[in-house]
């Protein structure tokens, strides 16, 4: 281990050098890379969207991006960049339209906040001088790690308010920060903060060496991959540093917790022989995820969420585990199975509680498509509308017409009573749970003698908070996932005409499971296609008989064809959305932009690869037993899910019939440890919470990449599939009968 320490010295060093000799740091507000967001508080924390100055500006040699301010707007600085007293100097103005440029517009009053002390920074007047006046004050450093930011906070004396039309409070414009060491106030505390940051950059490089450990023993490998690390975080120093600043802490943090627990991960593991080890993986590292948002700061414990429930739950399930673990080996299966099983339950209680007692999002998708069948059936009102669907993509019906078959027993029962209706819809399909987990029983519970996977198996769907959101919202994913079920149970069982009928269901709800006809045609199992059909004219059949043969062909020659540009939303978990995130500069709820079509040909690309890639393997992998039809099955359904222009993060849940079947392929004896790692990791970061754990609607920076963190499970789960259908090894398992 010396090397590997070593390595981490030269990386503390070389970072503390590059420290000293660097330039200042430079928050540049508005500048078109919109790395400002990073750092500042918009809407109610004071700043407004970006402006230029306009014309010819007298100044060339200043940035002239600029950012209007309220009365109180705030900047926020991450440790460890204020451990060191820093020397800030504002680049700002306060034009008046009624004063001369050269009278005072506005005194600010700035103070630092931390925790629950505040710091007077001064009260400087500001005048409206085109080029800004440079204000010049001085922050104390502090050597005590915290999670929590420090705050500038500017309040200004008076605002103004441009228009009628334009009603915005005024006060002050922002062109930039700069913040420099100031070593004329330095003590020996400054100057040993003065290496925490390279402590940060060090221990991230070893962290890198020892999570790699986990992936391979080749010692060589490892510290090429700890050298890589650490050369791109002291590049990140000089070449993005205003991006990386905010993740140096969080990220050392985060890893050093990933490392610990899936280092327990293993010991589990090997003390729960009769447990799968895919379940053990992901239970284990489950807790990070809640532990990771209380790090980034999007996680409250004062205050009753489902992250603050969540992290108490799952931590306590682990300590209960550490302690049988330690003291009770002998029933550490069933402390651990039982325990985590609990904490499972009780946080699916709790979330979904949430959804009834609050109507949590109020069944949005619900209302408009059950609104859209009661004015057809009322007022005889088109289901489809291509201008509708073209301005306002989030409200128009999209959907194929089968939904109002859904929906036509609800709206005969309880007519224009919505949220009645709502709950109805809401309860019934939260109750389809019960025999899809019993399908699933039938189909991979008795694998291998011996081998606990009921348990397993109740803790991966209690676990998947996107269960909540689509109850929340009033979506169909529970029958889509209740008809893949029977899909999988009636290809095992060879009833290939029920298991098209079964198919049939789910094409025609959400489009995205039509890849899953491949399984029949590159299996030859012809009396699938035959049930896919006979499914298919069935519900076309009362599809036409509820809305009429005009709304249904208007939806297949025109509706169905009227696809809107890829949405950037985080929302958005595609690969579409995926790279167009990376094309853009900022993300947020109001985006107007385009998507950018230079990237179109991307997206089609890698579309088209996702398919081909997943048909030729499948092809190479035709045959086999009954699990490596499962995971073909598996395969198909997550390339349907991130090769779409749209998929949103409730869509995944269709994914858990992949996901079970990797529960049972990687539970064989022998299975490697960096196929177990990636199929927790990838559970748990689809898994955990909803829509705002770590983003609700805006990204900037790193964080464009970061927002695709469920793309990334996706699609890390389907190369394990395929990865797996491609190796021999995994087509000769021994199939139980049922």
């Amino acid at each position: 281990m010396g090397l590997p320490f070593l390595v981490g010295g030269v990386i503390l060093v070389l970072a503390w050098l590059i420290g000293l000799g660097r330039d200042s740091f430079l928050i540049d507000f508005g500048a078109d890379n919109r790395l400002d967001l990073v750092y500042i508080q918009t809407e109610e924390g004071g700043f407004f969207n970006p402006e230029k100055q306009q014309g010819e500006t007298p100044f060339p040699n200043y940035d002239n991006n600029y950012r209007w301010t309220g009365r109180i707007s705030y900047i926020n600085l991450p440790w460890p960049l204020d451990a060191t007293p820093l020397k800030a100097t504002l680049r700002a103005t306060a034009p008046r339209p009624d004063r001369s440029p050269d009278e005072s517009g506005t005194t600010l009053t700035i103070s630092g906040l931390l925790n629950n002390s505040s710091i007077d920074l001064g009260k400087y007047p500001l005048t409206g001088l085109y080029d800004g006046t440079e204000l010049t004050f001085r922050l104390p450093g502090h050597l005590r790690p915290t999670l929590e930011r420090f705050r500038l906070r500017f309040e200004s004396s008076e605002t103004w308010q441009p228009s009628k039309s334009d009603t915005r409070n005024l006060s002050a414009l922002f062109f930039s920060l700069k913040l420099e060491p100031d070593y004329v106030a330095f003590g020996w505390q400054d100057w040993l903060a003065s290496w925490v940051q390279p402590g940060l950059l060090a221990l991230l490089t070893f962290t890198t060496w020892g999570l790699a450990g986990l992936f391979t023993s080749r010692q060589g490998w490892r510290l090429a991959l700890e050298i890589m690390a650490g050369l791109l975080l002291l590049i990140s120093l000089f070449g993005w540093p205003q991006a990386a600043e905010p993740f140096y802490t969080p990220w050392a943090l985060i890893l050093l917790a990933a490392w610990g627990l899936l280092w327990l991960a293993g010991r589990f593991a090997d003390q729960a022989p009769c447990l799968p080890a895919p379940f053990v993986y992901a239970a284990t590292l489950l807790p990070g995820l809640p532990l990771a948002q209380l790090i980034f700061g999007r996680l409250e414990l004062t205050s009753l969420s489902n992250g603050s429930v969540s992290i108490a739950l799952y931590f306590g399930a682990l300590l209960v585990s550490l302690v049988g673990y330690l003291w009770l080996r002998h029933k550490f299966e069933l402390i651990f199975s039982g325990a985590f099983l609990l904490a499972a339950a009780l946080i699916f209680i709790y979330t979904h509680w949430q959804v009834y007692a609050f109507n949590l999002y109020r069944g949005a998708d619900f209302r408009n498509y059950y609104l859209a069948l009661l004015d057809l059936e009322q007022y005889h009102t088109p289901l489809y509308s291509l201008e509708e669907m073209a301005t306002l993509p989030g409200q128009a019906v999209r959907s194929a017409p089968i939904f109002a078959v859904l929906f036509w027993p609800l709206a005969r029962l309880f007519g224009r009573d919505i949220n009645m209706a709502l709950l109805f819809w809401r309860v019934s399909n939260e109750l389809l749970l019960l025999p899809t987990l019993l399908i699933f029983g039938q189909v991979f519970g008795r694998f291998r003698a011996g081998l606990k996977l009921w348990p397993a198996m109740l803790f991966l769907v209690l676990s998947f908070g996107q269960l909540a959101e689509t109850a929340a919202y009033g979506q169909q994913n529970f029958m889509l996932l209740f008809g893949l079920a029977l899909l999988a149970l009636w290809v095992k069982q060879h009833r290939d005409t029920l298991g098209g009928m079964a198919l049939s269901l789910p094409i025609w709800v959400k489009l995205l499971p039509g890849i899953s006809v491949a399984f029949f045609l590159i299996e030859r199992r012809w009396r699938g296609l035959v049930g896919l059909v006979l499914g298919a004219l069935l519900v076309n059949v009362l599809t036409v008989a509820v809305v009429g043969w005009d709304n249904v062909w208007f939806y297949f020659s025109k509706a169905m064809w009227s696809v809107n540009e890829p949405e950037l939303g985080i929302s958005n978990q595609s690969w579409w959305g995926f790279i167009g995130r990376l094309g853009v500069h900022e993300v947020k709820g109001d985006f107007v932009g385009g998507y950018p079509t230079h990237l179109a040909p991307l997206g089609y690309l890698g579309a088209l690869l996702g398919v081909g890639l997943t048909l030729l393997i499948l092809w190479r992998a035709r045959g086999g037993d009954w699990l490596h039809d499962q995971l073909k099955l598996g395969a198909l359904a997550l390339v349907g899910l991130w090769v779409p222009p749209f998929s949103w993060m409730h869509y995944i849940v269709l994914g858990l019939v992949a996901i079970m079947a990797l529960l049972v392929v990687l539970s064989r004896e022998g299975t490697p440890r960096s196929h177990l790692i990636i199929f927790a990791l990838a559970y748990v970061l689809l898994a955990y919470g909803g829509l705002q754990e770590f983003f609700f609607t805006q990204a900037a920076g790193l964080a464009l990449l970061g927002s695709s963190y469920r793309f990334l499970a996706t699609f890390a789960l389907w190369v394990l599939s395929l990865w797996l259908l491609w190796q021999p090894s995994y087509k000769s398992l021994v199939a139980p009968s049922i």
